[in-house]
């Protein structure tokens, strides 16, 4: 359900913020400019205006040697206000054409019903287009035009890939820690065993590098991209990674092992049974295929169970990653709600994070289940 009004409005902000950026940036080069256009961009920032080429883009017909970049990486390491106009001009260009006129295109009731392809992906979770609502950036100022009749839940399976890559690589310590708190945290305990800091002092920014490395070992991330998320040197972030697996090491076999089956099998199979080829996947994102393609089986599961429990008169209306969402779902039906898309029988417990809004999905608050 749409707030059409909302949005409306929000689509005349951004213009009239496209055209004073537009106007800022015509006036610092001289003229107008196509400023979407790559080609126009590398001829100002690299010839007009002499500044350094960081990057080249891969060589073409049109640019044998390749040509300067004009990409967010790039473009964010230039120290010149025009580089700094662009990014924000893109920016805002984009929450316009990619994220709100696709989500004007509503029915006479202001709904929207993009088309879902069940298996979208390689791991085998849902896809939607027309519009793409499951790539809405987690900005409040797109969520607030995505409203509610009545309520809306949200219902996140917490640490789903972690929990199920313990119960993969049947590791022993992640296991038994689940067990004994199924509510842990086991990014803030990585970044207290990477830092040396107590569990009770570890800060959100400190639980973001846990989760880095945590998720960072289970996508197969070497030592270049681990090093800057842990900002570090790829000699530090080679030793944590070192570190971590002499602390894990059936979790280290057992990505061995997925890596194994690529060549010997050219598939996998997912902890319920379902196949992915995986003979054009690269090495090291084999075990996240696999973990993601599990993790992609518990939400479909969860669903059908809980569709089951309550007779088909549910309003599931979205699917996101690891998170359902379902509208006008009543107060009172959320605990059995939330024991039916727990209920696996597994090595470690599956817990599920809620969160609810009677106005819109921007205002969502964190429900307690006890």
């Amino acid at each position: 359900l749409i707030d059409t009004d909302y949005l409306h409005t929000l689509e005349k902000q951004i213009e009239q913020q496209l055209d004073i950026i537009e106007h800022e940036i015509h006036s610092i080069v001289g003229f107008p400019l196509n400023i979407l256009s790559d080609e126009q961009l590398s001829t100002i920032l690299y010839i007009k205006l002499q500044l350094p080429i960081l990057k080249t883009t891969p060589p073409s017909k049109s640019f044998p040697s390749g040509q300067p970049s004009t990409d967010e990486e790039t473009l964010k390491q230039l120290d010149h206000p025009l580089a700094k106009l662009i990014l924000k001009y893109r920016k805002l260009h984009k929450i316009k054409n990619t994220y709100v006129l696709p989500l004007l295109k509503v029915d006479m009731n202001n709904r929207i019903h993009p088309s879902w392809n069940p298996l979208g992906t390689i791991t085998g979770r849902s896809s939607s287009q027309g519009p793409n609502f499951q790539n809405l950036p987690n900005h409040k100022i797109i969520k607030r035009g995505i409203i509610c009749a009545e309520s809306l839940t949200e219902s996140d399976y917490s640490q789903i890939e972690y929990r199920l890559s313990a119960c993969v690589s049947q590791e022993t310590s992640i296991i038994n820690e689940y067990k004994n708190n199924p509510r842990s945290d086991y990014h803030n305990l990585t970044a207290s065993r990477l830092l040396s800091i107590p569990l009770s002092q570890i800060t959100a920014q400190q639980r973001r590098m846990g989760k880095a490395l945590n998720f960072g070992i289970i996508y197969g991330e070497g030592p270049p991209k681990l090093s800057k998320q842990l900002n570090c040197s790829e000699l530090e972030a080679k030793q944590k990674i070192d570190d971590y697996f002499s602390r894990l090491p059936l979790l280290k076999k057992s990505i061995s092992l997925y890596k194994k089956a690529k060549y010997e099998d050219g598939y996998i199979i997912t902890m319920f049974g379902r196949i992915i080829q995986v003979k054009n996947t690269k090495d090291h994102a084999v075990f996240n295929t696999m973990i993601q393609g599990s993790a992609a089986d518990v939400l479909k599961l969860g669903l059908i169970k809980v569709d089951k429990y309550f007779n088909s008169n549910l309003e599931t209306i979205n699917s996101i990653h690891d998170s359902s969402y379902e509208e006008n779902l009543p107060e009172e039906a959320i605990p059995e709600y939330i024991k039916n898309i727990e209920d696996f029988d597994l090595p470690v417990p599956i817990k599920v994070d809620v969160k609810r809004s009677t106005r819109s999905w921007a205002d969502m608050e964190e429900v307690l289940i006890v």
